[in-house]
């Protein structure tokens, strides 16, 4: 996969893909949102990056707050504020499932 380093260049870089779903409750009923999450080698240095994954006739939800473009991308403080050492996966995941849970980041189509 191609990144783009700290100087704005293009740099081939090695990732691992983490595919699945993340519960999320919704007004009192539990969904699964598929996403992808990737990371890279030295990830606890860096912030994964991830993305809502559009499946099963569902769409992302239009000027969503942590759902930027079409791509799916997901931005929340807890990705932009990212401490290496105390910043976890886990705790990534348990923020994004509140806050999907009060803004679910797909619909119907």
């Amino acid at each position: 996969m191609q990144d783009i380093d700290g100087k704005g260049n293009w740099v081939e870089s090695r990732l691992i893909s983490l595919e699945g779903t993340i519960p999320m409750v919704h007004r009192g009923v539990e969904y699964h949102t598929p996403i992808t999450v990737w990371l890279q080698v030295n990830y606890d240095n860096y912030p994964p990056t991830a993305y809502v994954v559009q499946k099963g006739g569902l769409v992302l939800v239009k000027d969503h707050r942590h759902v930027g473009g079409t791509d799916g991308k997901i931005y929340m403080p807890y990705l932009s504020e990212w401490r290496a050492g105390s910043s976890t996966l886990r705790g990534f995941l348990d923020k994004l499932s509140e806050l999907f849970g009060n803004m679910p980041p797909l619909r119907a189509g």
